[in-house]
């Protein structure tokens, strides 16, 4: 019997291609002026378009940095930055053929993917009384066949599917093996101090629809965006008491929901059946909030949120990389168009470094206020 992810990747050959794929593995298209946004990211566009790009733009190749003035200034510190003039990773995947590459030298490796009736990963759902963020369902999928996917029209098959954190150390170790050095062969080492954890794949559509809602990770990240761009929704460390996490039910029972579906039988025409079941553990590291909602009714429903908004805004484009410390709160979108870079066609992809972290949550929290207040 072919396996749900098998079965999905039928589903998905059988359903019309993203107006802005033309070609096959992920690499073609017509590079695109404008991508149409749902009501729901117009709604988001409202009012975080008009907030001002908070993190500084450093440029490795019309400056200096040493590992040490990187580590005073932005690891210790606690302060996101976006960097332009690193060395690109064209060693393995050459200009504009990530997806090409993965296809033609990964594509039978099977990798973890993620799933969810909609474009909104980790968002707040209700099922028997237990409000919390979903966790979205466990698809293994081969690297072609989550590339195929990623290519055709989610809102047909009734699954929006995403290869998020994709663990290249478990998954495809020779590939990360290739990534890490040619990460460590060039240029400047400027997180040599940080011992390293792991490098991960992310792949996702080129639409706004896509969001990663607001969570915090404990390692220290750089991530290099190689296709179409990202936006970063960021509150520092010490805003986490204002941030809605687990604002519902106790925290001695830590039950959570998981997103479960199965296929049906119809052929082309089968259709994706979701159900929310519980999940072993309730996640803390995800917050019970959308900012994409409108500003007045997430400030309604979470007192406490009104003291932290605006979140700081980073955007970083193809071509470039963001480096976020430990212990930042984020809800990432994905977007593609005329203001996502040089490079960007049919899809969003990127390569994500982690760090063990040099400094706790508190020691995260103090450094980034002391940055913050340096900058007003």
């Amino acid at each position: 019997a072919r396996s749900f992810g098998e079965r999905l990747a039928g589903l998905a050959a059988g359903t019309k291609r993203r107006s802005h794929c033309a070609a096959g593995d992920g690499d073609g298209g017509l590079r695109v002026k404008h991508v149409s946004a749902s009501k729901e990211a117009i709604g988001r566009a409202e009012w975080v378009a008009g907030l001002p790009e908070f993190c500084h733009v450093l440029d490795l190749s019309a400056s200096r940095y040493s590992p040490q003035e990187f580590l005073d200034k932005f690891v210790m510190a606690s302060r996101p930055v976006v960097l332009r003039g690193l060395p690109e990773l064209t060693d393995v995947f050459p200009a504009g053929q990530m997806f090409r590459t993965l296809v033609k030298e990964y594509g039978e490796r099977i990798i973890t993917s993620w799933a969810a009736p909609h474009g909104r990963f980790w968002g707040k759902e209700e099922s028997d009384g237990v409000e919390a963020p979903a966790r979205p369902a466990r698809v293994p999928l081969s690297m072609k066949n989550l590339i195929n996917i990623l290519q055709m029209n989610a809102t047909e098959m009734g699954a929006f599917v995403y290869g998020e954190h994709i663990n290249l150390e478990r998954e495809v170790p020779e590939l990360a093996e290739r990534l890490v050095q040619a990460h460590l062969a060039s240029g400047p080492h400027l997180l040599a101090a940080l011992p390293f954890r792991r490098v991960n794949l992310w792949l996702a559509p080129m639409e706004e629809e896509f969001q990663d809602t607001l969570h915090w990770d404990a390692h220290d990240s750089l991530s290099y965006q190689m296709e179409c761009a990202k936006e970063f929704l960021l509150f520092p460390p010490g805003d986490r008491d204002k941030l809605p996490y687990d604002v519902e039910g106790p925290e001695d029972n830590p039950q959570g929901l998981e997103w479960h579906a199965n296929l049906g039988r119809g052929g082309r025409h089968s259709e994706v059946h979701w159900h929310l079941g519980s999940a072993r553990q309730r996640s803390r590291a995800a917050a019970a909030i959308d900012l994409s909602r409108p500003k007045e009714e997430l400030a309604k429903r979470f007192p406490k949120l009104a003291e932290a908004l605006p979140p700081k805004k980073c955007t970083v484009h193809s071509g470039e990389a963001l480096y976020i410390p430990a212990h930042w709160h984020k809800q990432v979108h994905f977007f593609g168009g005329a203001g996502a870079g040089t490079r960007c066609k049919c899809l969003n992809g990127a390569v994500d470094f982690w760090y063990r972290p040099l400094t706790t949550d508190k020691q995260s929290a103090v450094a980034a206020a002391k940055s913050l207040k340096e900058e007003l």
